[in-house]
């Protein structure tokens, strides 16, 4: 990544961790019974709200970073215990939710928006603080899939209809298609490069074979004409889905539509060999 990039990556994840609620640090010594018991309560507590933007702190059974330690201290002892990952994932998944309760004060603001006399300083506060719990549910994904990218826990809160309670689970999906995503673009480039060391190869044999030229085929021209190939044959490809969209109405998903990755995939395979030979084969 770029120093740029690095530098933006920083500070997202420094504002997220900033409105984040860590839990204790002494959760693997915490009782299990009480543990196991405030788990119960706030499972309670959330299935009230379940839906909701946020809920009200006060209902809360402990303070947030009791309770979310004494979830990771049953999550873990469910799972050394050899209980189904189902199980406890499902444990695992309420530390998310724990970041949405909030101080009544907030909870009654979000209620409040478009409706009090005070509408737009009102409805100011109330999206500033959405966008608090949005940092601090996003926070709290990295922390539970291990993931190291904010921007794509970001996108993963964001991607939801509506902020609510109890989306934690396909948060986590979306975060996961996120990453398997730019896995496949990756790969994509890789074969990309490749595809375009053949194409070059192929047309240098064909044509002059000039071995002062091989080099910089394989070093420069290949490896740049792949890159450019690629990325215009993505641009092309969003370019196109887009104006089928808007003339259908149907929503194309870069990251569902196995139609559009599938495409894309050949694209990489074959435009850069076939480009790269022919213009290799024609200047040679």
């Amino acid at each position: 990544m770029t120093p740029d990039v690095d530098r933006l990556m920083a500070e997202t994840r420094a504002r997220m961790l900033a409105h984040w609620v860590a839990p204790e640090p002494d959760a693997a010594t915490m009782d299990l019974a009480e543990a196991s018991i405030l788990v119960d309560q706030f499972r309670a507590a959330r299935d009230r709200h379940l839906g909701a933007e946020v809920a009200p702190a006060s209902e809360l059974p402990c303070p947030k970073p009791h309770l979310l330690a004494a979830i990771m201290r049953t999550a873990t002892a469910m799972h050394d215990g050899g209980r189904p990952d189902a199980e406890v994932r499902d444990v695992a998944y309420l530390t998310v939710d724990v970041q949405s309760f909030l101080p009544d004060d907030q909870v009654q603001a979000l209620q409040r928006v478009g409706t009090s006399s005070d509408s737009i300083e009102n409805d100011l506060r109330a999206a500033q603080i959405r966008e608090t719990v949005k940092d601090a549910r996003a926070y709290q994904l990295t922390w539970l899939v291990g993931s190291d990218n904010p921007f794509a826990a970001k996108i993963a809160v964001d991607s939801q209809p509506g902020l609510h309670i109890g989306a934690t689970a396909a948060e986590v999906q979306t975060l996961g298609s996120h990453n398997d995503e730019e896995a496949v673009q990756i790969l994509e480039m890789l074969l990309a490069i490749v595809s375009a060391e053949v194409g070059s190869v192929a047309g240098w044999w064909s044509g002059g074979r000039d071995p002062r030229t091989l080099l910089t085929l394989l070093f420069f021209i290949a490896p740049l004409g792949g890159v450019v190939i690629y990325a215009g044959a993505g641009m092309l490809g969003a370019v196109v889905l887009q104006a089928l969209s808007r003339s259908t109405g149907a929503r194309f998903d870069r990251a569902a539509d196995t139609v559009d990755l599938a495409a894309l995939a050949v694209a990489a395979v074959a435009l850069p060999a076939v480009l790269l030979f022919v213009v290799v084969h024609a200047l040679t």
